[in-house]
């Protein structure tokens, strides 16, 4: 009898503690099941792995500290967002939604799946069936600091940007500011953005960036799934400096404008460049020694365009090269830019006005003549960070080959100091 009382007791006094733990834990119990409820009707939904922590439903206000999103099948490998909240009868959660879910975020964060995955993506895609969300409500993002990072390092992205998102059975987005990072280009200030869906691909209808100056860009493009395929762009007073090589940039500045399209991947436009100047560059300098009283040391060009096609595979190619500058100088041609291999065919041309004296050069230096200007080829090669040219060691054959001589200056009516100009570089070049 007293063994049966101990065990009656031991068991009251068990499920009173039981019952006390579990209205203790209550809370915590209801927020475990909520949170394990929600994810799971999500990862169904997003075919994804979803995982929420922090969650409290208040009010019929939903709010959650954290929800991380894993997946295989949407176009980004992870999803991080941060302090969300929505509006949400928690009541009738197994109910289809008849508004859209509108849901605000204060920060977010997408790791996107990035091109060299994409073959797998879409093989995963094809097999999972439901990667387009159809299945899930109709949804209605804001997020107050939104950034997209590549998978790897390399790669654009997008950081710090205020995002608005809706979903009804495709994205529709719009950003405005934060920072745009591509390869080989200094960052980027983001002033708008609005784009949707295109089955695996997106559609950006307009974008606008700066850089941080008064340089800015702008357009729309399409990206299939795989890689941008069409697009318009426009930009105008953008630095030289952002896309030359380091080593040019201290021989070149200027201010660009132009506009571009992008079709099938290959790039075409036109460029005219203002404000350039050109500093210390040799080949100019040099030349400049067979004029009296030139110094070309500092160029100003007060015309530069040119044409411009981008390929696929990244090859630049040139074409209609027109530069002209106030000292007397013309510059046309064309050339080709393949990864750091630079290969440009050029013709520079020197104003005969003023300069009689460089008829005697005629034909060992300067070929043709014409438009008012002695014409002479030259040829550019090496790599963009160490270019070549051919120009320098024809001048010095040209001055050996026909010195010049008071006969020849008689003829060219050549003054004296243009006779000691040529003789001094000849000796230079020659390295007496």
């Amino acid at each position: 009898m007293k063994m049966a009382l101990r065990i009656l007791v031991v068991v009251v006094v068990v499920c009173v503690l039981a019952g006390a733990a579990a209205f203790l834990y209550r809370e915590r119990m209801v927020q475990w099941w909520m949170e394990r409820e929600l994810a799971g009707r999500l990862s169904a939904a997003l075919n994804s792995v979803v995982e929420i922590g922090g969650l409290e439903w208040k009010d019929k206000v939903l709010r959650a500290a954290w929800m991380q999103v894993e997946s295989e099948t949407l176009p980004f490998t992870n999803l991080e967002v941060k302090d969300w909240r929505t509006s949400f009868d928690w009541e009738r959660i197994k109910e289809p939604l008849a508004q859209p879910l509108v849901v605000e975020a204060t920060l977010a964060t997408m790791v996107w799946r990035g091109e060299k995955n994409a073959e797998r993506h879409e093989a995963t895609a094809s097999n999972s069936g439901d990667i387009e969300l159809k299945s899930a409500p109709a949804l209605d993002f804001t997020i107050a600091d939104f950034s997209i990072l590549q998978s790897k390092t390399q790669g654009w992205s997008l950081r710090h940007t205020a995002l608005r998102a809706k979903h009804e059975g495709q994205w529709e987005v719009s950003a405005q500011n934060g920072a745009v990072n591509l390869p080989r280009l200094p960052p980027l200030q983001l002033e708008k953005l609005k784009a949707k869906q295109r089955g695996s691909g997106w559609e950006i209808e307009s974008f606008a960036v700066h850089d941080g100056k008064e340089g800015r860009l702008s357009g729309s493009v399409q990206h299939n799934g795989t890689a941008w395929k069409k697009g318009e762009f426009i930009w105008e007073n953008v630095s030289t400096e952002n896309f030359l090589p380091t080593s040019s940039a201290s021989h070149f500045s200027g201010k660009c404008k132009g506009a571009a399209t992008l079709e099938d991947g290959v790039l075409r436009g036109k460029m005219t460049l203002v404000g350039v100047e050109t500093k210390s560059v040799p080949t100019l300098v040099k030349m400049a020694s067979l004029f009296v009283g030139e110094n070309w040391d500092s160029v100003p060009w007060e015309g530069f365009e040119f044409e411009f096609i981008r390929e696929a595979d990244g090859t630049i190619y040139f074409r209609n090269f027109l530069a002209t500058s106030s000292k007397g100088i013309l510059i046309r041609g064309s050339g080709r830019i393949d990864g750091t291999a630079l290969a440009m065919d050029l013709e520079l041309g020197v104003r005969r006005k003023g300069r009689p004296w460089l008829v005697a050069f005629m034909p060992m230096l300067f070929r043709t003549e014409g438009s008012g200007y002695f014409w002479v080829p030259v040829h550019v090669g090496g790599t963009t960070d160490a270019p070549s040219e051919d120009l320098t060691a024809r001048v010095v054959t040209a001055l050996a080959a026909v010195p010049v001589t008071e006969a020849v200056k008689r003829a060219a009516d050549i003054p004296d100091a243009a006779v000691e100009a040529a003789g001094a570089l000849f000796d230079a070049l020659m390295g007496r």
